[in-house]
């Protein structure tokens, strides 16, 4: 598996539909990422917080939009849900999407097949360490 990201996008219901799903799906079809998750999060006019997938959000176009969640794990719990919806304003919607970095696959085995190690990265010092680790456990 490669690494996993996550991004909280708010939108209006059609908007999201029309704007963003087409790119998600550009992504995932050109492999560069895959979907692992994806959940709405909703908070109404009187602060109740709910949830839904996407065949709810999006009815009818479950069909066109079978293949777009490849992950069969439900990563995003009750927990998530309730955290994103604490800070959501009364009457908004967010999606909370999970994605895995496909491309990075490739170019992970690209990298042991030439037998080299990466000797400098520019990313935050958790990653860094993370990545020493691996490559300390790899000899």
């Amino acid at each position: 598996m490669g690494p996993l990201q996550y991004m909280v996008v708010g939108f209006e219901a059609p908007q999201f539909k029309q704007n963003i799903l087409p790119e998600i799906r550009a992504l995932c079809d050109l492999e560069t990422i895959r979907v692992r998750d994806l959940v709405f999060v909703a908070k109404d006019a009187k602060g109740k917080i709910s949830s839904m997938e996407l065949d709810e959000a999006l009815p009818g176009e479950r069909k066109d939009l079978a293949d777009f969640l490849r992950g069969e794990d439900v990563w995003f719990e009750k927990e998530d849900v309730e955290l994103a919806g604490e800070y959501l304003p009364h009457d908004s919607v967010v999606a909370l999407i999970l994605f895995e970095h496909v491309w990075s696959l490739r170019l992970d085995a690209a990298v042991k097949v030439a037998n080299v190690r990466l000797a400098q990265a520019s990313t935050s010092p958790e990653i860094a360490n993370v990545i020493e680790y691996r490559l300390t456990v790899r000899d």
